[in-house]
C-alpha cells in the first residue's frame, strides 16, 4: 500500500505547506508507509519568486496532476489531497471519481470573511488578491461541491464549524491538529556576532511573506515608535520570497529606520529564534495562510513570547494566554503589547511556561502523528 501525499500549488516550496507536507510524510515513512510527494512546484531562484500565477497556468498545473493520479487510479493506495480551502473541494472530488481508492482532502485554511467594508479598505493595496478571495472563497461557491472525498480533514473547531454549514456530512469531517517541529536553539552571542547584533539589543522578527494581508507595513510603523522609547532595538524581518519587496524596502527608506533593520531571505529559523526576544506576527486577516501558520507553532514550539492579531481563528492560542494578541490594524496598539513584553520579564516567563502547557495537553505530538496514522486504519 503506498500513500501519494498530493499538493497543487506551484510556489508550495516557499509556503508553510512544505513543512506540512514534509511532516506527514515523515509520519508515515517512520511508519514503514511507502510515501510519496507529487507536486508542481518548480524550483526557483529564491531571489526571483514569482510574484503571480495567472489562470492558465494554475489550470495547467491541476491538469498535470490530475493525469498522474489517472494513471496511478488502479494502484493500490491512498491519495492524501492538501488543497487550501473549500472552495477547491471540486479537485477532491474529480480524483475520488477516477479512483475506488481512499481519498482524503485536508483543507489548509478557511473562507474568506471578508465584509465589503473591508474590501474597500484594503482593496487597492492587492486588488487581485483581495477581489479573488471575496468573489469566490466563500460560503455560496463552497456549497457546490460534490463532497465525494471520504474524509475531510482540518485543523480547528472554527473550520469544522464552517465545513457544517456549507453541508459537509459530520462523519466526514475530522480535526487533526498540526504537526509541531522541535525548533532547536543556539548560541545566542555568537548568533547575534553573525548578524552585527550589539548584545545589549533587544531584538524582534518577523518571518513569512510580504503580501499585505500579512500586515509588515503594520510591524514596521509600530516598530518606529518602539525605536523612540529605545534606541537598542533591532527588527529582523525574513522574507519568504512570496509578496512585494520593494514596496516594503521602500516603506522602511521612508520611516528612516534602515539602520535598525536587518532584512534576510533564506535563513535557519532556529537561529533567528535564538536571537529573537519576541516574535511579531501582525496579521490583517487570517484567510490567505495556514489557519494556525507553521511559523506560529514553531515559535511556541522554540519557547519564544508571540505578538500576534486578535483574530477568532486563532482562539486555540489566544484563550490560554500562549500568545499575546492586539486589536489588528492600529501601530500603536502593537506598539503598546510589544513594548510590555519588552519590559517586563516576568511576563515572558509566563508566556514561555503557556506555550509549553499548551504543546503538552492540547498538541500532543504523539496523539497527533496516531491521528494520521488511523486515517490508514494502521
Amino acid at each position: 500500500m503506498k500513500f501519494y501525499l498530493i499538493s497543487f500549488r506551484t510556489d508550495f516550496n516557499l509556503t508553510g505547506e512544505y513543512k506540512r507536507l514534509e511532516s506527514i510524510f515523515k509520519i508515515f515513512s517512520d511508519a514503514n508507509i511507502e510515501a510519496e510527494i507529487i507536486s508542481v512546484s518548480k524550483k526557483k531562484s529564491f531571489h526571483s519568486p514569482k510574484k503571480a500565477e495567472s489562470f492558465s497556468g494554475h489550470f495547467f498545473d491541476i491538469f498535470i496532476i490530475l493525469i498522474k493520479v489517472f494513471h496511478l487510479r488502479k494502484s493500490s493506495a491512498f491519495f492524501f489531497v492538501l488543497l487550501p480551502t473549500p472552495i477547491f473541494s471540486f479537485i477532491g472530488d474529480i480524483i475520488k471519481m477516477m479512483t475506488p481508492n481512499r481519498v482524503i482532502v485536508n483543507f489548509e485554511s478557511h473562507l474568506s470573511n471578508l465584509s465589503m467594508k473591508d474590501l474597500f479598505e484594503n482593496v487597492k493595496h492587492e486588488p487581485w488578491f483581495y477581489i479573488t478571495r471575496f468573489l469566490f472563497n466563500n460560503n455560496f461557491f463552497s456549497g457546490f461541491s460534490l463532497k465525494k472525498a471520504d474524509k475531510y480533514i482540518i485543523n480547528t473547531q472554527y473550520q469544522y464549524e464552517e465545513l457544517l454549514k456549507i453541508g459537509y456530512a459530520f462523519n466526514k469531517i475530522e480535526i487533526i491538529e498540526n504537526i509541531i517541529p522541535i525548533i532547536p536553539k543556539g548560541e545566542k552571542i555568537s548568533l547575534k556576532n553573525k548578524y552585527s547584533i550589539s548584545s545589549q539589543d533587544k531584538v524582534l522578527c518577523y518571518i513569512g511573506h510580504y503580501f499585505h494581508v500579512k500586515g509588515v507595513d503594520i510591524l514596521l510603523k509600530a516598530f518606529l515608535i518602539l525605536l523612540n522609547k529605545n534606541i537598542n532595538l533591532k527588527l529582523i524581518i525574513a522574507w519568504s520570497g512570496l509578496g512585494d519587496n520593494k514596496k516594503i524596502e521602500k516603506l522602511i527608506s521612508d520611516l528612516n529606520i534602515n539602520n535598525s533593520i536587518i532584512l534576510l531571505e533564506k535563513v535557519i529559523v532556529s537561529d533567528i529564534f535564538s536571537i529573537a526576544d519576541i516574535l511579531v506576527l501582525p496579521y490583517r486577516f487570517s484567510f490567505g495562510s495556514q489557519i494556525l501558520p507553521n511559523i506560529l507553532l514553531e515559535g511556541i514550539s522554540a519557547g519564544i513570547p508571540i505578538v500576534t492579531s486578535n483574530l477568532p481563528v486563532l482562539d486555540a492560542v489566544l484563550q490560554d494566554s500562549v500568545i499575546i494578541s492586539y486589536n489588528n490594524n492600529d501601530p500603536t496598539k502593537l506598539a503598546e503589547k510589544i513594548n510590555v513584553l519588552l519590559n517586563d520579564e516576568m511576563r515572558c516567563v509566563q508566556c514561555v511556561k503557556n506555550q509549553n502547557k499548551f504543546l503538552y495537553y492540547k498538541y500532543n505530538q504523539m496523539m497527533i502523528k496516531q491521528k494520521y496514522l488511523q486515517l490508514l486504519n494502521v
